[in-house]
């Protein structure tokens, strides 16, 4: 006698998986037979799909008796569906072991979070083929100074919602000052956080430090960003995405030791630099400088490879 299967029940999970989530989102709360009845395969398959759906991708699944159906208790889950090979997963390893160097910030915990949840959507063999990336792969950085919460929180609101935002900041050995300001956008420069913004008390665009905000309020007041507002654009422009707003920018010409110089070629300052090299194998690059405190920060880990910096402008 031969066992009773239907077409669909040697075809892969995943496709099901996917399927069985589209329409629990539709809200029809569907029941066993039904989900069977449109895969083309067994109850039993149905019920061993939103099995690994409740209790190995942690969904929140609950029955409705009076519907007789199956449905989503929050709408906010959702169930990954683009990773579906190993090599996705070595990509998101990878992405999660980059965030680790944010651990500063608030959003690190909930994104490891969320990659964990991602993990757990893929069939046991996928995931374990990249098991490896988690102990052969470090990302190791300046150590980032951590970010209160509560000002993380205020500011990525003050953000989307477009509102203005009073600051106290104070820089290291300083008094705090108020700050009252229009977020414009969040800059990571070198493991560091920025908010980049327009400040009401100095009447220009300035850039602060998150890890140096102590404290940030919402005052209801919105406002628009600039017409001619890119954040692109200001990254681009700048030394490590950063610029010295308020400062006249510096058009700097630094020349590099014949030793020194290949490696300076690699590692560009900045994208419109100017290059040369003199007969002896020496590089020297010119460019305009809105961020000199960025700039001379990269430039002093080169250290005596750097033979001479003339500053102008």
């Amino acid at each position: 006698m031969h066992p009773q299967h239907r077409a669909g029940d040697y075809l892969p999970q995943l496709p099901r998986l996917l399927g069985i989530d589209a329409r629990l989102r539709e809200g029809a709360k569907p029941s066993h037979s039904r989900l069977a009845r449109e895969f083309g395969v067994s109850v039993r398959t149905i019920q061993r799909d939103l099995d690994h759906l409740r209790y190995t991708i942690g969904a929140p699944l609950e029955y409705d008796p009076r519907k007789k159906g199956w449905f989503y208790s929050e709408a906010t889950f959702f169930l990954p569906s683009v990773l579906v090979s190993a090599e996705d997963l070595l990509a998101l390893l990878l992405i999660r072991k980059a965030i680790d160097q944010y651990a500063g910030t608030p959003y690190a915990e909930a994104a490891r979070r969320a990659f964990t949840l991602i993990e757990r959507a893929l069939p046991e063999r996928e995931r374990l083929g990249a098991e490896w990336v988690k102990s052969r792969v470090e990302f190791i950085d300046f150590p980032q100074a951590a970010i209160a919460a509560e000002v993380w929180t205020t500011v990525l609101e003050g953000l989307r919602s477009s509102q203005t935002l009073l600051l106290t900041y104070a820089k290291p050995g300083a008094r705090a000052a108020g700050r009252r300001v229009d977020p414009y956008g969040l800059i990571v420069s070198e493991g560091d956080w920025y908010l980049y913004t327009w400040s009401h008390d100095h009447q220009s665009r300035r850039t602060y430090l998150l890890a140096r905000i102590q404290k940030a309020e919402a005052t209801g007041e919105m406002f628009e960003l600039p017409a001619d507002f890119s954040l692109a654009a200001y990254v681009r422009a700048g030394v490590a995405g950063l610029q010295a707003d308020g400062e006249a920018p510096k058009t700097v010409r630094i020349t590099f030791s014949r030793e020194a110089s290949a490696a300076a070629a690699e590692r560009k300052l900045h994208p419109d630099q100017q290059e040369t090299w003199d007969r002896r194998g020496r590089l020297t690059i010119e460019l305009l400088a809105l961020a000199p405190f960025k700039l001379q920060r990269r430039l002093a880990r080169f250290g005596s490879g750097v033979e001479k910096v003339a500053w102008s402008g």
